[in-house]
This record gives structure tokens, C-alpha cells and sequence, in this order.
């Protein structure tokens, strides 16, 4: 079966689709502000709203995908967002070098008259996705890395709640100049590896920095970190997806790439979901970035409720880390989560003053006819203001550039606590860092040892 449909009548579980329009822009914030305190005064929505979901089949019963139906599941059960409508949901899975069939797939969601389209993960598939949405003003809300389009047209059906590539970038080199980094190895994987760390090669490929790059062929990730290593440069940014990067750690730990004279950057925000027990003992310095708290009772209330969810609908494999054996929340996961309630809110929030119409829509229709409403939608998703899992979000041009980012590094053997935060970067007042890198020099010189990882997000780039 192509999609799944579950209904609170058959299985106990409530899940709905939502639909979002969009229009020109006009006073949002205000009624942001009394969606805030009148609630109750919405307009007439229809008893079911539905929304779609496009998942790659190897996402399927993962994290990012529990984290879609349980935000549905939740916003019906609870009845505060939306209380006289239920979200339906609609999933489909497609191959990840299959673009013909994901379009196929979204046209069939759209025909059932969907209010708005979430993912896909894949940046080429979302593209297709992005294309179709803009042209038929259907709001496409995203959760994942992705570069700035120059081509505005592209942009306007979709929102995303990763933050911004542009923004990230000068994170991580903010991040890099607060050390000091004059060399470093970039080490990554694919194509997109070296275009997400595109400008952070741009900002370091002038006067005393050296930047090299180093590929891992064929999944030999043991013998790029030895091509590393023989460089005798110890500053090292890891941009490796986390399905594969426990094999660098080992990779790391086989050839004592592991003491105190490396300095260590990840593009990953789930840091905190690695075994780093063994890293611990030798002084490494590693330091990562971290968008949700995960020690905060909001969260750890809703990873709770979510591996509860998890466990009495079967889904597939139970978290997105090979390694864990149990629900893992990943930030991927939470970003979905929040984008669920951005959509919600949203509708919600354009209730108050309108009516909208959901329509069904065709890909085949030669004249292209988009969704009345869905520019007025997407206007109310741009102006969003909501709290979520990941902190503030709020959009400019769709993009999410106002975000606050924890800088965290490894603890040593000693602390009760295996990653602590030492700082923070958020783009108005950058890097602010409360703890020190010890070097070798302090090491030699017999300094405590308080060393750094640095762990930063695969949404580095140009």
C-alpha cells in the first residue's frame, strides 16, 4: 500500500492532515496576538484537514517519521490547537534516486486534497517536491539541511525549521576562529559534504590558514582518518552522517587519534546520543553544537510520550541510530515535531479572521491552477512566532535565521556528566564561550586538563 491512513475510529489513535494557503502579506503578527488569548473565536474549519507526508523508505518507522504521526496523534487527543477538527495524515514512501516516482506519489497526495506537504529528507527528491508545491501554492514545510535559493518562485510555498545554511556557516566559523584554528582537515563523505562547508573553506583559504579535504572512498572511513593522521594536522571537522559515524569514533580509537593534541568538529546536532565513553580517558578535545535541550522537562515529557507512541504502533526500525537500542529523539525528529505544530498554530491563527477553502488539485491541470487560500496560509506560516522543541522559530523569506544554538564539548573522565554546555552562538551576539581549550603546551606545562570537542551541525555550508 502506497500510503497509510489511520483513523482514531479503527485503532484509537487520532491522526490529521492539515491544509495550508497562501496570499499576499498583511497584519499577521496582530493575529498571531489574539490567536494567543481567542482561541475559542475561530472560524468554521472543516471537521478533517489533511496533510501529507513523503518519507524515503529508508526513514520509514524511523525517528523523523514517529515523530510526524505522534505530533498528529497529539494535537487531536489533546484538542487545544484545533478543538473542533481532526488533522488527517496521508504517507507515502519513495526511493531516494527515484524522483520520477516521488513526484508521481506527491500528485497522487495532492489529489486528495492535502492542506500541506511535509518533506522529504533527500535534498534532490525535495527539490521535486519544492517545485510542484510553488506551483500549485500548496505550503511545503521542511526539516532539513538545505542550501539558499537564489530562485525566489522556489521558495514561496515552503518553509523550513532547520536553520539557514548561510546562518550555520557563520557559526562554525565563528566557532573556528574563537580557537584559533590556523590548519585544518575537513573530513567528509558525499557530494554534499564539501558544499555545506563551502564558505567555511572560502573564509579559511586565505592568508596563514591551510585548509585540507579529505573524502572517504567506499565507506573506508578507517583509512581516511590514516591520510589524516599522516598530515600531522590535529585540528579535524567531521561532516559524516550519523548513521556512519560511529565507524569514524572507532576508526579514531583504532589508530590513537584520541589524546589531547586533537581538536575535533562534528556537522551533527546528536552528539549527545553517541557513545563517547572511551574518548573520555585520553583528554581529547572535542566541542559540538546542540539546537534543543535535552535535559529540560518540556522535552524529555515529549520523548517519553513519543517512545510510548512508538511502542504500541509498530512501525519499523525503533530509532534512527543503528547503535541505540531503544526510541532515540534526534533533533530531526524534534524539527518535525515542531513543524507539525508550526502548521497547527498557523491555521489556527488564520481562522480567527478567515474562512478557508480546501480544494483538491490536479498536477495534470494545464493551467496550473493552485490553491486559492494557500498564499494566505504560507503568509500565516512565514510570520509564524511559536515555541517548540528547537527553541523560538520564526521565519524571514521562509528561512529560519533567529535561533540560539548550545555549544557543548565532551567532559572528562572525572565529571558525573559525559557533554556539558560551555556556551552559546546565536547570530546577533555570536560565540560565547565561558569554558577554555587546553592545549598541549598546557598539558606539558601541568594545567588542568579540561578539554573541548567540537561538534557542529550537518547543516554547515557555502
Amino acid at each position: 500500500m502506497d500510503f497509510d491512513l489511520i483513523d482514531r475510529s479503527k485503532d484509537g489513535y487520532s491522526r490529521r492532515s492539515a491544509w495550508h494557503p497562501f496570499r499576499g502579506a498583511h497584519a499577521y503578527s496582530l493575529v498571531w496576538l489574539l490567536f494567543g488569548t481567542v482561541l475559542s473565536v475561530t472560524a468554521a474549519l472543516p471537521p478533517q484537514i489533511r496533510i501529507g507526508g513523503i518519507f524515503e523508505d529508508d526513514q520509514r518507522g524511523r525517528a523523523i517519521e514517529t515523530a510526524f504521526r505522534f505530533a498528529v496523534d497529539q494535537i487531536n487527543s489533546q484538542g487545544k490547537i484545533l478543538p473542533q477538527t481532526l488533522l488527517s495524515y496521508h504517507i507515502h514512501y519513495v526511493p531516494r534516486d527515484n524522483s520520477f516516482l516521488a513526484t508521481k506519489r506527491v500528485c497522487n497526495l495532492i489529489r486528495t486534497g492535502i492542506a500541506a506537504l511535509f518533506g522529504p529528507q533527500d535534498p534532490m527528491l525535495s527539490a521535486h517536491v519544492q517545485s510542484i508545491c510553488a506551483t500549485l501554492e500548496i505550503p511545503h514545510i521542511a526539516a532539513r539541511w538545505e542550501l539558499d535559493q537564489a530562485d525566489s518562485t522556489m521558495r514561496q510555498s515552503t518553509i523550513n525549521l532547520y536553520p539557514s545554511y548561510s546562518v550555520l556557516n557563520v557559526a562554525f566559523s565563528d566557532l573556528v576562529d574563537h580557537w584559533k584554528w590556523h590548519s585544518m582537515v575537513i573530513l567528509y563523505e558525499d557530494q554534499f559534504g564539501l558544499v555545506k562547508l563551502q564558505s567555511l573553506l572560502k573564509t579559511h583559504s586565505d592568508s596563514k590558514h591551510e585548509v585540507f579535504i579529505q573524502q572517504v572512498h567506499n565507506q573506508d572511513y578507517r583509512g581516511a582518518l590514516m591520510s589524516i593522521k599522516e598530515l600531522n594536522i590535529f585540528n579535524i571537522v567531521v561532516d559524516i552522517a550519523d548513521e556512519n559515524l560511529n565507524k569514524v569514533l572507532r576508526g579514531m580509537l583504532q589508530l590513537q587519534m584520541n589524546d589531547f593534541r586533537y581538536h575535533y568538529i562534528f556537522t551533527s546536532f546528536n552528539m549527545e546520543l553517541f557513545d563517547l565513553e572511551d574518548f573520555r580517558h585520553n583528554f581529547v578535545n572535542m566541542t559540538a553544537f546542540r539546537l534543543i535541550k535535552r535535559e529540560e522537562a518540556v522535552f524529555k515529557d515529549v520523548a517519553h510520550a513519543m517512545a510510548r507512541f512508538r511502542e504500541r504502533t509498530p512501525l519499523g526500525p525503533s530509532s534512527l541510530l543503528a547503535f541505540n537500542e531503544t526510541f532515540a529523539l534526534t533533533t530531526d525528529a524534534a524539527l518535525m515535531y515542531d513543524a507539525v505544530h508550526v502548521f497547527a498554530k498557523s491555521i489556527a491563527a488564520l481562522s480567527v479572521s478567515s474562512d478557508i477553502t480546501f480544494v483538491n488539485l490536479n498536477c495534470d491541470d494545464p493551467k496550473d491552477t493552485p490553491w486559492p487560500d494557500g498564499a494566505n496560509v504560507q503568509n500565516y506560516l512565514n510570520t509564524a512566532n511559536v515555541g517548540g522543541l528547537t527553541g523560538q522559530i520564526q521565519f524571514r523569506d521562509g528561512q529560519r535565521k533567529d535561533f540560539e544554538l548550545d555549544v557543548l564539548r565532551l567532559a572528562m573522565d572525572k565529571s558525573p556528566e559525559k557533554i556539558v554546555q560551555i556556551g552559546t552562538w546565536n547570530p546577533t551576539n555570536k560565540t560565547k564561550i565561558s569554558d577554555l581549550w587546553i592545549t598541549a603546551n598546557d598539558v606539558a606545562k601541568g594545567k588542568n586538563r579540561n578539554i573541548t570537542l567540537i561538534v557542529t551541525t550537518k547543516l554547515c555550508v557555502i
